[in-house]
């Protein structure tokens, strides 16, 4: 296997973290959202801008689905209904994982427009991953060996059947990430080695595939439609292509996300102040450029969508019972350039054109959403009006 190297330039080998500061890339802008005094568990984001996200409930110790939505936030589980693991799809399709206590199962849950299905029964389920042709992957708990008495099974719904993708032995393999394709990347992990051993491991073109390994506790972090993955060794981060492994963070680094353009969203340890910052790491033709994102919160789930736009969940102060907690949403700027080539020009106007919808709010904006520049759910003469003052034509 050749491998190329590059190091984060302002990382260092040492205790010392530097670039501490904010530094946004070109065109994005912060937000925060679903800011509560519960924390939000896990959250995922769609090409169009969509976030769901699971909200652990302190007071009824229950965990709860919803969707932000161009600054709505909606509830999709009422009552006494569980879910959590939420991810959603550019269809608008969410899936995630609801605990039934009294039967001791869980299910696996397709959710669109409304409606419910379920798609699978288990013990026990984790790592809910749904892509945008609706199908679903996840790990399925079952009776073990030593010194657990629990493995774990990638599973994969296809739209018609539920196929198991890994053997029945004593390996749990888990943290599975499906690409739109069909292939999966997940960590193999062997609980009976003392200490334990983990590796990563793929799927595709029919046959399970070992990825390269650097040490006896590697992770996997995602997989794109090119077939690119993100690993991680001892807190290094990579990322390998075509059989090449692009090193960019030295150390400190966890997850991994990923998308086709090779943009990669990743927490790094800031060691000065304690916490996990999240980092956007754009990887194109070999070239590292790194930017923080946030630096006053240890965040931890985090997702990021093919616009380059990403959130990452937040716990306020969970040492002295603060759970209070939100997410930080990277979105690009709606400044009327829908084509994100920093001009606003008859190129734009012509979209605009296309997606002027009136003033009603619609359910899905999707790409126009970028022409919605006042953020109220549809594109009209409000955002024309905006628009004009800052179109520019060549």
């Amino acid at each position: 296997m050749r491998s190329s190297f590059a190091v984060l330039s302002c990382l260092v080998l040492s205790s010392e973290l530097l670039c501490a500061q904010v530094n946004l890339p070109p065109g994005f802008e912060t937000v925060e959202i679903a800011v509560d005094d519960d924390f939000p568990r896990i959250a995922d984001i769609n090409d169009c801008g969509q976030v769901v996200f699971s909200r652990f409930e302190n007071d009824r110790l229950l965990n709860t689905v919803y969707l932000y939505d161009n600054g709505r936030i909606i509830q999709l589980t009422v009552g006494e209904d569980s879910g959590s693991e939420p991810s959603i799809n550019n269809r608008g399709q969410v899936a995630w994982a609801r605990h039934l206590p009294d039967l001791e199962i869980e299910q696996v849950v397709m959710y669109e427009r409304g409606a419910e299905s379920v798609i699978h029964e288990a013990w026990a389920v984790s790592g809910i991953e749904i892509n945008n042709v609706g199908h679903v992957s996840w790990s399925r708990y079952s009776d073990g060996g030593c010194p657990w008495d629990w493995d774990l099974d990638v599973m994969l719904w296809d739209g018609l059947q539920v196929k198991q993708m890994t053997p029945d032995d004593v390996y749990r393999d888990q943290s599975a990430r499906l690409s739109d394709l069909d292939e999966l990347v997940w960590l193999h992990l062997d609980p009976c080695a003392n200490p334990y051993t983990s590796a990563p491991q793929g799927f595709w073109d029919g046959t399970i595939v070992d990825l390269p390994r650097f040490d006896s506790q590697d992770k996997v972090g995602d997989i794109n439609n090119l077939r690119h993955v993100t690993l991680s060794s001892r807190h290094r981060l990579m990322l390998w292509r075509d059989g090449d492994v692009l090193e960019f963070v030295a150390q400190h680094g966890a997850g991994g996300e990923l998308n086709d353009k090779d943009v990669a969203f990743s927490l790094v340890f800031d060691t000065a102040r304690r916490i996990w910052s999240p980092w956007i790491f754009d990887l194109r033709n070999n070239r590292i450029r790194s930017y923080r994102i946030g630096d006053r919160r240890s965040h931890s789930s985090i997702a990021i969508n093919e616009w380059g736009e990403a959130v990452a969940t937040w716990i306020n102060d969970p040492v002295n019972n603060d759970w209070g907690g939100g997410i930080l949403l990277l979105r690009r700027i709606r400044n009327g350039d829908s084509q994100f080539d920093s001009k606003v020009d008859l190129r734009d106007l012509k979209k605009l054109n296309r997606c002027m919808v009136g003033p009603e709010p619609v359910d899905d904006l999707c790409e126009c959403r970028f022409l919605d520049l006042d953020y109220d759910g549809d594109v009209d003469l409000a955002d024309y009006s905006r628009f004009q003052r800052e179109f520019k034509p060549e």
